[in-house]
């Protein structure tokens, strides 16, 4: 399987990351296609994002457990956390 990369990654806090993503179609598509079946509660596209292009915002558990599918997951989740404890 081919890993997605992550452009953009910001937690809002302790509970959700907004993310942006891109890679191959088919695993690009297979991740859009999973996050959708979580269902608004937990998983979905906002347009305004990241200077307008959008992102999904996923509650942490879900993006968390599949971070293997990403290839910069740790990097960019280190950077988000400590930009958010910098906010704090």
């Amino acid at each position: 399987m081919d890993k997605l990369q992550i452009s953009n990654l910001r937690m809002y806090n302790s509970y959700w990351y907004a993310i942006k993503f891109a890679g191959d179609a088919a695993p690009f598509s297979a991740m859009t296609q999973h996050l959708k079946s979580y269902g608004h509660h937990a998983a979905y596209w906002r347009e305004g994002e990241f200077g307008g292009s959008g992102a999904w915002i996923v509650r942490k558990d879900i993006l968390e457990r599949h971070a293997d599918r990403f290839d910069n997951f740790e990097s960019r989740a280190n950077v988000a956390r400590e930009t958010l404890e910098r906010k704090a």
